[in-house]
């Protein structure tokens, strides 16, 4: 970390601060220690890993009050499935790593999409026809309902 800012010269140093994330159109308060400039700029610093650390943190915060399906749920049904990330993305009509990000917690996905994961988790013959229709294999065992609770 700099011993000064290169903002505006002021001291920078390790304390208690309140980082505001911003994903998309939410921004998170994530209280924590950070590398911060005493004087007027304020300036956040960072080492390496903790931004991206910061940010899985706020996504999680986000996940958890919009009630989405969490990077390791997502995880866990692609496997189940038998399906890769890339196959995942070709079912959903995603680009390109979207479902790697997912999994990383990097990014978050829209409500939209997390129902239509909720549809072909829950829902076989939803997900069996998005296969038929890309024409995708699975490696697992054939479809079956998971029990949900509610």
């Amino acid at each position: 970390m700099p011993n000064s800012c290169v903002e505006c010269g002021c001291a920078v140093v390790r304390g208690s601060h309140t980082f505001d994330a911003h994903i998309g159109r939410r921004t998170v308060a994530l209280p924590g220690e950070y590398d911060r400039c005493t004087g007027p700029c304020g300036e956040f610093y960072f080492a390496p890993g903790e931004m991206d650390a910061a940010m899985i943190r706020a996504s999680d915060m986000i996940r958890t009050e919009e009630e989405l399906l969490a990077p390791a749920e997502i995880k866990a049904f692609r496997k189940r499935l038998g399906l890769t990330q890339p196959q995942l993305e070709q079912l959903l009509g995603a680009g390109l790593k979207t479902v790697v990000r997912w999994e990383k917690g990097t990014v978050i996905q829209n409500g939209a999409t997390d129902t239509l994961l909720r549809v072909l988790r829950d829902v076989p013959e939803a997900l069996q026809y998005l296969m038929d229709k890309h024409r995708l294999i699975s490696k697992a065992a054939p479809l079956v309902p998971v029990a949900r609770s509610v």
